[in-house]
């Protein structure tokens, strides 16, 4: 049992590791990308009063895509590096948010595979841009929490908290509906 736990500890650092390298070794050096101007820059310029109250409610009602929970948590990570009045803040924010989500991957998949296979994969997920959440803090907000959504969700239904995993699936759709769609695959990753 010390062993496995060992393992699998060593196949956790590696994937934070290899995650940190690769997309935010030179963090500070970082500007705005993309979307990030209004999404992340935007608590920058504007008091939280304003911002919160006009512009969150506005993309709350009019302008969400059905994404509510998308909304809350970019208004909500962009902020913390407003307070901060730093961008480097919102990145380590990102970083812990991204390799957070790659780590649930990790134990997803351990559920049915390998953990070599489990760790490959997410190595996979960390190096890749498959997906856009490599340093672009509003990918990161919007994607990564989603992400972390669905592998609870998964980690839930294989434990056999089914209805507390249907909860927190319900809360991936309304963050980022793509993302969700890896919940449909949790039956498949029962031993």
């Amino acid at each position: 049992m010390r062993h496995y736990a060992r393992q699998n500890a060593y196949n956790r650092i590696l994937i934070v590791a290899v995650a940190w390298v690769a997309n935010y070794l030179h963090f500070t050096r970082f500007g705005l990308y993309e979307d990030d101007w209004f999404f992340v820059g935007f608590p920058f310029v504007v008091d939280i009063k304003t911002w919160m109250g006009q512009s969150l409610w506005g993309q709350l009602t009019v302008a969400s895509q059905g994404r509510p929970v998308q909304m809350v948590f970019d208004y909500i990570f962009a902020e913390i590096g407003a307070i901060t009045n730093s961008l480097a803040v919102d990145y380590l924010l990102a970083f812990s948010l991204f390799s957070t989500s790659a780590l649930l991957m990790y134990e997803v998949l351990g559920r049915r595979f390998s953990r070599l296979v489990a760790t490959l994969a997410a190595l996979l997920f960390v190096l890749t841009p498959l997906h856009t959440l490599h340093q672009f803090l509003n990918g990161q907000f919007s994607a990564a929490p989603a992400f972390i959504l669905v592998f609870l969700a998964m980690l839930l239904y294989l434990n056999g908290s089914r209805g507390w995993s249907y909860v927190v699936a319900l809360l991936a759709v309304f963050s980022y509906e793509s993302i969700f769609f890896l919940f449909l695959g949790a039956p498949l990753l029962k031993r």
